[in-house]
């Protein structure tokens, strides 16, 4: 009878500290798999990352993707609307625009363009749209436009997948050069973040908006994605 309360002890002794090993091990687990999960927040974002998304945002982007679509519709007074169609794409030189209406035209801007965000809400932009000035040397004239502004998580800091950015003041584009796709023509505006990385970053924006000068009412539904490359 005392050997077998020996054997027993023996067992306890030794099985005690195997279950702790493998409660330790699993929290452990546990608390990684949970935190790895917790840096995944955009669709494309990385699973793991060892910087936080504030973190992975701060730095100068460089703007190397476009992608856009738009619909819109005018409307004259009481004349009956007029709808046009646009497909716009930006190879990180330049942006093509192709028009469809009564016809199809095609428009394009040669740009650079930047945006730089700081940890504590601050940012500046740049824009540089380069003209073919002499078309047999292929001399091109730049015209700049740069600002400041702030920027915040449009959804209280909890998930920190919208970015709302905030110019200090609205860039002065002329009409002939705006493309009316948005960033880098025109920065205000809420942007979904598909893609977080410490080298990439993916924005969204979709929707629709209406302006009016005068008795034109303008109506646009839009959808585009910008790709950026950390410098």
């Amino acid at each position: 009878m005392k050997r077998d309360y020996i054997c027993l002890y023996i067992k306890l002794k030794y099985k005690e500290p195997m279950n702790l090993r493998r409660f330790l091990f699993l929290s452990l687990w546990g608390a990684l798999f949970a935190a790895m999960t917790a840096c995944k927040k955009g669709e494309n974002d990385p699973f793991f990352s060892f910087k936080s998304r504030n973190a992975r945002l701060k730095g100068t982007w460089k703007l190397v993707g476009k992608e856009a679509v738009l619909g819109n519709s005018v409307l004259v007074g009481q004349a009956p609307p007029v709808n046009y169609y646009v497909a716009s794409t930006y190879d990180g030189t330049k942006e093509i625009m192709t028009i469809t209406s009564n016809n199809i035209t095609t428009k394009m801007v040669y740009y650079d363009s930047e945006i730089t965000f700081s940890e504590k809400g601050d940012l500046s932009y740049s824009l540089f749209i380069y003209f073919l000035s002499d078309t047999l040397n292929q001399v091109f004239k730049t015209a700049a436009f740069q600002g400041t502004g702030t920027w915040v998580w449009n959804d209280m800091d909890k998930n920190k997948l919208g970015l709302q950015l905030i110019p200090d003041h609205l860039p002065i584009v002329p009409d002939t050069l705006n493309m009316g796709t948005l960033f880098p023509f025109e920065l205000a505006g809420n942007y979904y973040l598909d893609r977080l990385s410490n080298k990439e970053l993916w924005m969204k924006r979709s929707g629709t908006r209406t302006t009016q000068i005068d008795s034109i009412v303008t109506t646009t539904s839009f959808e585009i994605k910008w790709s950026f490359q950390k410098k």
